[in-house]
């Protein structure tokens, strides 16, 4: 059974009022406040998918240091995940694929895997998933 974090319940107030004044902004400077607000928002979810990350050897090293938010993706998903239009913002949250070599595993642990074998044959295991996100 998965294990469940902490719920979170969160109130935003103010929303009608500050759509009113971003919408008397420039285009690029809404986009670019719209964007750090939301990646300010996004800080909460960051910290606990670090806090519940599995960080014991050998396969959770490096993964709750490496937790990010960020407006961009890297690699095939960079492609995949365009914004629809012009004036959409997305954020994410997720483990840094960027750097070599760093907490490539953090899918595997998310969801595990199922079992493994070698080309010769040989099993080499299966891993349980360990939620953190």
């Amino acid at each position: 059974m998965a294990r469940r974090g902490p719920r979170v319940r969160m109130k935003l107030e103010g929303l009608r009022e500050t759509q009113r004044a971003l919408q008397r902004l420039p285009d690029a400077l809404q986009k670019e406040l719209v964007t750090a607000a939301l990646i300010d928002a996004a800080q909460p979810m960051r910290d606990m998918a670090a806090e519940l990350a599995p960080d014991a050897p050998p396969i959770g090293v490096g993964l709750s240091d490496n937790i990010i938010v960020s407006d961009k993706l890297s690699g095939p998903a960079s492609q995949e995940e365009q914004p629809a239009r012009r004036d959409e913002v997305k954020v994410y949250v997720g483990v840094d694929g960027v750097k070599p070599g760093i907490a490539p595993h953090g899918i595997l642990n998310e969801f595990g895997t199922g079992p493994r074998y070698h080309e010769s044959g040989k099993y080499v295991g299966e891993m349980p998933a360990q939620p953190f996100m």
